[in-house]
């Protein structure tokens, strides 16, 4: 029960605009002020075609680490909801594994379930 609360909490969090980013060795969150779309600076991903989905899907955001965090769950959300910029890897974004490449709302709830330990890791990239 505390894990769904504390998705719930972080949903809202990232709905109202705060937002933290996770060190790779460990994926321990740290709270530190994200640069996002719309604030002092824009996102900016840089993804070389030969790099575009590795491993797992989830990387929304095209960190160099391969890591799938919550950053990325809000790189997703502002995409969608905050006109954010587009993922330069629409398979690593599309989390759940739609076979049209959809990028929905079922990814940042897919990503959830999985950073909180709810849900499976997300699916090989093709």
């Amino acid at each position: 029960m505390m894990k769904v609360l504390s998705c719930l909490i972080a949903v809202a969090l990232i709905l109202l605009g705060v937002s933290w980013t996770t060190i790779a060795a460990g994926d321990v969150p740290v709270e530190q002020p994200a640069v996002m779309p719309g604030g002092d600076g824009e996102v900016d991903v840089q993804v070389s075609p030969e790099q575009c989905c590795q491993d797992y899907r989830g990387n929304a955001n095209g960190d160099a680490g391969d890591v799938i965090g919550i950053e990325d769950v809000v790189f997703i959300i502002y995409y969608l909801f905050r006109d954010g910029p587009e993922p330069s890897c629409r398979e690593e974004a599309n989390a759940n594994g739609d076979p049209d490449e959809t990028i929905n709302i079922l990814d940042v709830t897919y990503l959830l379930k999985y950073k909180f330990g709810l849900g499976p890791v997300p699916p090989a990239c093709p």
